[in-house]
């Protein structure tokens, strides 16, 4: 049994907020399953993944973030961090895919020789090589799924591709703290209520058919950058780079060949900026 683990979720608040707005949440439970017969399982420090016939080694990973203080909130990014100590000797690179968890489990007692259930959906491929060190892997839209609970936040699974060797990493239990995983986010909505530099926003009409008017109310005169960014946090349209007077302004926003789905909208100054949700349907 692994020791008990509580999540430590650090949210920079009030002027700090506006200015970083990023989170870092480590996991609740974290824990490696085999189901082949070789019996070779890591220790509590680590976390494996492998699917190799010769050696009967298909160890997948399991990864846990208690998100419940920020529920129905969105993001702008989410990236998971995982640091890789040992990899296949032979250098030959691990892709692999990472899916929702679409059952209940605990690291405490869960069987290792069973594997859990999960959805379709590949809502990331990184490929761990010979190098090693920290890994970034983008799972934005994963963690948005949650918040909105578009589906229900068990965790995810790391699942190497058929055919593949060893990527080995650290647990949340390893020795040295600096290499635990982790889910760093950034750009949370709903940040307006403690912004004292920009506030009263609305955006309408939400859903966004041809055009959305902006409306913000700034406390002082303000170089103010309005962008859109996609699900994955990436910017996929700049609306102005301006300066604005103090009180009452307004942009018009024209989404032009943007897909229909979800965006978001940000609104930054020197030293505040704020998420808003839009959703297009053309």
């Amino acid at each position: 049994m692994k020791k008990l683990y509580f999540t430590i979720a650090v949210l920079f608040l009030g002027f700090t907020l506006t200015k970083a707005q990023v989170t870092t949440v480590y996991p609740t439970d974290d824990m490696t399953t085999q189901t082949g017969s070789s019996g070779m399982m890591p220790s509590d420090e680590e976390l494996w993944i492998a699917n190799w016939d010769p050696m009967q080694n298909y160890h997948q990973t399991l990864i846990k973030f208690d998100l419940s203080q920020f529920s129905g909130q969105t993001v702008v990014s989410a990236n998971l961090k995982i640091y890789q100590h040992f990899h296949a000797p032979d250098g030959s690179p691990t892709p692999s895919k990472i899916f929702a968890i679409t059952e209940d489990w605990d690291e405490n007692t869960w069987p290792v020789s069973t594997n859990v259930t999960h959805g379709e959906t590949e809502y990331a491929t990184p490929t761990f090589t010979s190098t090693l060190g920290w890994y970034e892997i983008d799972i934005t839209s994963l963690v948005n799924e949650w918040l909105d609970e578009t589906i229900s936040n068990y965790g995810l699974v790391i699942i190497a591709n058929s055919g593949t060797k060893f990527a080995e990493f650290y647990s949340k239990d390893a020795t040295d703290p600096t290499k635990h995983p982790y889910l760093e986010i950034s750009g949370f909505s709903g940040i307006e209520n403690i912004n004292k530099i920009i506030s009263n926003v609305l955006i309408f009409p939400n859903p966004v058919n041809e055009s959305a008017n902006i409306e913000f109310y700034l406390s002082s005169l303000q170089n103010v950058e309005i962008s859109v960014f996609n699900t994955m946090g990436v910017k996929v349209k700049q609306i102005c780079n301006k300066t604005y007077t103090a009180g009452h302004n307004s942009e018009k926003f024209t989404h032009d060949n943007l897909k229909d789905g979800i965006y978001f909208i940000r609104i930054k100054t020197k030293d505040s900026v704020s998420i808003y949700k839009i959703i297009l349907r053309n």
